[in-house]
């Protein structure tokens, strides 16, 4: 007997709202009937919408057929070369431990022989090879590919990729490393070579995860890949097929925070490069390789072993929105030598995915979500929209020598830090939840080459969303461990909770934090020893009590320490003649305060 569900009734977006109402028991919902992610608005609830799912992923296709039935990736490890030998050991190890691709990375393999110790023992008709080694990359691809001639391989087994992306270099270097004409030229003989040697091999990269690493938003990265593919090609296209360009050119995007935006743009981007596809050629149709990697910009030097969680939900992203190569940086990577540890733990997040949570075997799991299919559409039409405004700019190079993409990114990398500072961006172990007693990391000095080129025009520079962070926690702890002590007053449960939310703000800059006997006068707490030990007084109680306490303070012989007050209260302006100095409350400018209480301090910034 076939059932039926008739008697069920599917819920508009009334009766969604209305339920929740009664749930929150409050008819004020309004800050929850929307929200705003990377620039796409939200609702709180959905209808059935049309599914993307068939366009996505139709043209899913690989070198290995079970791709087309499941969700396997290959999973991607980077080396660096700065010791052969010990590269070599490395690889081996990691391809034996699950790998199946290798990124080598770095300057060391100048030759042959150089390359044959990096590749001993490995089987490169089984595992991918990508090189990424800079200028010398097209070079090493060669070097490569004489390798396999050499060995007498199989030309149509062998995959891989070379981090090959001058015009993506351009705004980043903020020059070419040639001339654009030589960059194409070489470009079209790294075409020519992989079409007639090494059909199944990468020669181009159009990198996205740097843009991302930059600070550009998930519409922005995807706009930046397609400008990128689309110059490539129309440089190309008098010695190549938009085929043949398309065949030897990969896409490579980065999986940061927002976990479902981050989902929609794996799945956005393969309908997007579809629409590219059938811009230059109604038939043509191409499958897109898309590798991916973890994001670099939101991993932290404090609280390091977050970055493991935060990789492993990016991954998650990336696999359910349908990568065919991913790469986990491992927790320390932009802040110390990798080693083996914290490289296992980053191929064991992999492992997790596949062999004990099983994301390889469902093909676009999320599918038919309305809301993720709401956030694939809009990222798609927000993506394509951007890269039409390039386009009409004179495509990729010229918005670039315009400063378009520079001021847009910008732009983006400025309200992630404005929502960081404020804590509304939390970044755990950082500006949330804090660990106070951690040890205090110096920070990283970037050397420049002194033979590069002076850039001509404004670069795109690596940004790190917890570095103001970090960096004023640096300087208030440079001596030793700044102290802040609490005196809790009046309100008994108003004066806990901004007790609690003060800790949590000092926290995230070091602070170790005391406070004071709630219990006792307010006169003998002020002249405790905690009070005496500490470089920073900050009073917890309700508003309208802050005035009456002030007075209290005063009329005794206050430590001559910067005070500040947890909350916003309306008189603020009054309380400040009373002797605060800042207030601090959600929202407010985390670092503005720290600077203050430094400048307080007269401490040399």
């Amino acid at each position: 007997m076939k059932a039926s569900f008739t008697e069920f009734k599917i819920p508009d977006e009334e009766a969604w709202i209305h339920q929740i109402k009664k749930d929150l028991k409050s008819d004020d919902i309004s800050n929850l009937l929307h929200q705003e992610i990377d620039g796409i608005s939200s609702k709180i609830a959905y209808q059935e919408v049309p599914t993307h799912s068939f366009n996505a992923y139709k043209n899913r296709v690989s070198h290995h057929p079970e791709f087309a039935f499941a969700n396997d990736w290959e999973i991607l490890v980077s080396i660096k070369t700065d010791d052969l030998k010990a590269c070599n050991k490395s690889a081996l190890q990691l391809l034996e431990h699950g790998a199946s691709s290798i990124a080598f990375t770095g300057f060391e393999i100048s030759n042959q022989e150089e390359l044959r110790l990096v590749l001993k023992g490995i089987n490169c008709e089984i595992a991918r090879i990508n090189f990424n080694c800079g200028e010398a990359t097209p070079s090493l691809f060669y070097l490569y590919l004489d390798e396999v001639q050499r060995m007498h391989l199989d030309a149509s087994k062998i995959f891989g990729s070379i981090a090959w992306d001058p015009l993506g270099d351009f705004i980043f270097n903020g020059s070419f490393n040639y001339s654009k004409e030589e960059s194409m030229q070489l470009t079209e003989a790294l075409l020519s070579t992989s079409k007639t040697f090494l059909p199944n091999f990468k020669t181009i990269t159009v990198n996205g995860a740097r843009w991302h690493n930059a600070g550009a938003s998930a519409s922005q990265e995807l706009a930046a890949v397609l400008s990128l593919a689309a110059e490539y090609v129309i440089n190309l296209q008098n010695k190549h097929t938009f085929s043949d360009i398309f065949k030897g050119m990969q896409f490579q995007l980065a999986s940061g925070s927002e976990f479902f935006i981050q989902l929609a743009k794996f799945r956005a981007v393969r309908i997007l490069w579809d629409m590219l596809l059938k811009g230059f050629s109604s038939d043509l149709s191409v499958p897109l390789w898309l590798q991916s990697e973890t994001s670099l910009r939101n991993k932290t030097r404090f609280d390091a072993h977050s970055n493991l969680v935060r990789g492993t939900l990016e991954s998650m992203a990336v696999v359910i929105g349908g990568s065919d190569e991913h790469l986990v940086h491992p927790f320390n990577y932009h802040f110390e030598e990798v080693n083996e540890d914290s490289q296992r733990l980053a191929l064991n997040i992999h492992h997790l995915l596949k062999y004990e949570s099983g994301f390889d075997k469902v093909l676009d799991a999320s599918a038919g979500s309305p809301y993720i299919e709401h956030l694939t559409k809009e990222l798609v039409e927000k993506a394509w929209s951007l890269f039409l405004e390039i386009e009409s700019k004179g495509g990729y190079t010229s918005a670039a020598r315009l400063g378009f993409f520079q001021d847009i990114v910008k732009s983006n990398r400025s309200k992630i830090e404005e929502a960081v500072r404020a804590r509304k961006r939390g970044i755990i172990g950082v500006n949330r939840f804090a660990y106070a007693d951690e040890k205090v990391f110096s920070e990283s000095i970037q050397t420049k080459d002194p033979l590069s080129k002076l850039p001509e025009i404004k670069v795109l520079e690596p940004y790190f969303e917890a570095s103001s962070f970090e960096s004023i926690r640096r300087l208030i702890n440079l001596d030793k461990q700044a102290v802040a002590c609490l005196i809790l007053s009046g309100n008994p449960l108003k004066s806990k909770q901004r007790a609690t939310f003060a800790g949590d703000f000092l926290s995230s800059a070091g602070f170790k934090i005391v406070q004071t006997d709630s219990n006792v006068q307010l006169s003998d707490q002020l002249h405790s020893e905690n009070v005496k030990a500490s470089d920073l007084i900050v009073l917890c109680s309700a508003d309208e009590e802050y005035e009456s306490i002030l007075e209290t303070l005063n009329s005794e012989e206050r430590p001559p320490k910067p005070l500040w007050i947890a909350g916003n209260p309306a008189n603020s302006n009054d309380l400040k003649k009373l002797g605060v100095d800042d207030f601090i409350y959600l929202g407010c400018d985390a670092i503005k305060a720290f600077h203050g209480f430094l400048e307080t301090l007269d401490w040399q910034l």
